[in-house]
């Protein structure tokens, strides 16, 4: 992965759990060995190479902001001369010297969800997740073993291949940087109305991708109420920035059960890297059409 990628991090919450410490600042900016929580955080990424991070500033970000404007004084030793031609020279380097920190307002009240945004169900290989129907469905393939699946015919969910919302999330981010304050909010990068199937057909289609395999229903009439619908409103991302999904429903299969299929029929797996990459070009390609 390129070090070169920023690191998001956010910053917004008012840390009510921590009341005693956060009336005045910040959860980010409580201290622990006499440092940030957030100033650990950066290190902790740096450690491992990465110099560029994007802080989502909310409640009581313009503390966030002035210890930022202030790191060389107060992490420096530093000889001042005063009066009106004062001069400032600083006696030491800390480590953070090649730290490029961007600092955005994403608004005081803004939930988790609106600072990263929220999508449909995502599918895609390299998905491993326990409870997840493609995974799960994945698993029960690749052991020729029957797919248990519940609400089969009344669960009806949304779904999207997950370089759908990640190209949204592209989108919204240049938006971001272009201007802050009119992008920031809560936004959703769902799929279409088409794309919504029952669990069971999206079974039947992974199946018919797959190849062979069947499924079984573990519906358990005791277990609490799940609900049968769930869609997301997407009018504002198309609206405000344009974006729309471009896969059907039998093209995220197909591209999810190839790379699968892949995984399983090619260890120690080299070939991963080259479908990946030939997956988000072809998506690409498809996109700018």
């Amino acid at each position: 992965m390129s070090k070169n990628i920023p690191v998001v991090i956010l910053c917004g919450g008012m840390g009510t759990r921590l009341r005693e410490e956060t009336e005045y600042k910040p959860k980010p900016m409580v201290e622990i060995g006499g440092k940030p929580i957030l100033w650990h955080i950066m290190k902790h990424y740096a450690h491992f190479g990465f110099r560029k991070f994007i802080l989502c500033l909310g409640y009581k970000g313009s503390v966030i902001k002035d210890y930022f404007l202030n790191y060389e004084a107060m992490s420096n030793d530093f000889t001042i001369n005063l009066g009106k031609g004062n001069h400032l020279a600083y006696q030491s380097n800390h480590t953070e010297q090649d730290f490029n920190v961007t600092l955005v307002d994403t608004g005081l009240k803004t939930m988790t969800g609106g600072r990263v945004k929220r999508a449909g169900n995502v599918i895609g290989g390299g998905d491993w997740g326990a409870d997840r129907l493609v995974p799960d469905c994945i698993r029960a393939l690749s052991r020729h073993q029957p797919i248990g699946i519940r609400s089969p015919h009344h669960a009806v969910r949304p779904w999207q291949h997950v370089l759908e919302p990640l190209s949204g999330y592209l989108q919204l981010g240049a938006a971001l940087w272009q201007d802050p304050q009119k992008y920031s909010g809560a936004w959703n990068f769902g799929p279409d109305d088409g794309s919504h199937l029952k669990v069971a057909e999206m079974a039947d289609r992974l199946i018919k991708y797959w190849g062979d395999g069947s499924w079984e229903d573990l519906s358990d009439p005791q277990a609490l109420h799940e609900a049968n619908l769930l869609k997301l409103n997407c009018d504002k991302a198309h609206a405000e920035l344009h974006w729309h999904g471009v896969l059907t429903n039998d093209e995220c299969l197909q591209m999810t059960a190839q790379w699968y299929k892949i995984f399983y029929a090619a260890p120690p797996r080299d070939s991963m890297y080259e479908i990946c990459t030939q997956q988000i070009a072809e998506y690409v390609d498809r996109a700018r059409r």
